[in-house]
């Protein structure tokens, strides 16, 4: 069964618009709800938790599964019009090879964010929500044109795993050119344990309330290659007692800035990294930043049935409700959705059976650790299926 989950901000669930919400996941066959709360990393606090806790109950009741989504933690490093960041004082952000502190970041490392973070996901699991969903910001490197972290607590492990003192220039000289090094090894091992730590402080913050509510990972590019840690280990480490969960990406929204053949083989590269592990897995059918004139409606279906009849996914985390607004104010994406339910049924039953035939795309994450830089330069995104782009866009079908 493809399991639909859709993303639904808690404020836009009032009272007076209970019903109406409840009328549109109906119509739209959910079978998941993530309510989105209003968060505080730094101080853990949930400003909208007594209402989390009622429309949590409201739609259990009503027969749904509800989590939530966790709109940040490490922070995404760039301003998101839909998404509240917030401002830290005190917790040591994320600094890039050039000396940057990025905005609306916090490093794992720090033990000041790892408390506000664990009081946060303690706080949340008390909510009755059964699995606690974090956004893809959960990673490193990948927070603008350089990357992340080495601040001062990075640094500092970095010279420990090295045995010797180095800047952060020398760092960067060393580690990214030629072929694989210590400094390079190093590096990647600061990122992994730093992401890898902050996992076992949220997975121990909500195993205090209860080990079997879930926590699952929306991934990032970053996370297949340079940022040490992929979404397997992290995985395995949040789901606790819960049945593994994992968000996969690749968007229609990126049809803003790629070709959609470079959407789409992305998204079916990531999934078959991802693929035979016993993981749910859901993908990134996400339209920010809305509404239609940005992100059309049909780039959404067009993403949902092509991974449908792709067959590696276990369902869609669909970005149908529009984050701020009231529920009645953009529904052209559920009424596309509903349009198109009929046809996603007969494309179900169509590639139910059978193999993929097309040129095989042959890919693996973690390159950059052996790569010679000098041929291939350092990049966050990485791996990329470029030859799967150049086949796609040629209209000549894939595997993976």
């Amino acid at each position: 069964m493809y399991k639909l989950s859709v993303p639904i901000y808690n404020r836009t669930v009032t009272q007076t618009m209970r019903q109406t919400v409840l009328a549109q996941l109906k119509e739209a066959q959910v079978d998941r709800i993530f309510l989105i709360p209003l968060i505080s990393v730094s101080d853990g606090s949930v400003p909208d938790y007594d209402s989390v806790c009622e429309n949590v109950a409201f739609f259990q009741n009503e027969g749904y599964e509800v989590g939530l989504w966790i709109g940040h933690t490490i922070g995404h490093g760039v301003p998101l019009g839909d998404v509240d960041g917030e401002e830290e004082s005190g917790i040591t952000p994320l600094r890039n090879f050039i000396g940057e502190d990025r905005p609306d970041t916090r490093c794992p490392f720090d033990p000041a964010m790892q408390a506000g973070v664990a009081k946060l996901m303690e706080t949340l699991a008390t909510t009755g929500a059964t699995v606690l969903l974090i956004d893809d910001d959960f990673r490193i490197s990948q927070h603008g044109a350089h990357f992340c972290c080495v601040c001062d607590l990075h640094m500092a492990r970095i010279r420990e795993l090295l045995g010797e003192d180095i800047s952060r220039e020398e760092l960067c000289s060393r580690a990214f050119v030629g072929g694989p090094n210590r400094y390079r090894d190093a590096y990647l091992k600061a990122q992994e344990e730093s992401l890898l730590t902050l996992a076992r402080v949220m997975r121990e913050a909500v195993d205090r309330v209860d080990p079997h509510i879930g926590i699952a990972l929306c991934h990032a590019h970053s996370n297949w290659d340079i940022d040490g840690a992929d979404p397997l280990a992290v995985t395995e480490i949040f789901s606790g007692e819960h049945a593994p969960l994992l968000r996969m990406h690749g968007a229609p929204y990126w049809v803003q800035n790629n070709t959609f053949a470079d959407v789409m083989e992305r998204s079916r590269m990531f999934a078959s990294f991802s693929a035979g592990r016993g993981i749910e897995l859901m993908t990134e059918c996400d339209t920010y930043p809305r509404p239609r004139y940005r992100t059309p409606a049909s780039y959404m279906e067009l993403h949902d049935a092509i991974m449908r009849a792709d067959r590696v996914a276990d369902g869609a985390l669909k970005y149908m409700f529009d984050y701020v607004s009231d529920p009645l104010y953009e529904t052209g994406y559920l009424k596309a959705h509903c349009r198109d339910l009929a046809l996603f049924r007969e494309l179900e039953e169509l590639f139910e059976d059978g193999a993929q035939c097309g040129v095989r795309v042959v890919l693996s994450p973690h390159l950059l650790k052996d790569s010679d830089c000098d041929l291939v330069a350092a990049r966050d995104l990485s791996p990329y299926p470029a030859a799967g782009v150049l086949l796609g866009s040629n209209t000549i079908p894939t595997t993976y």
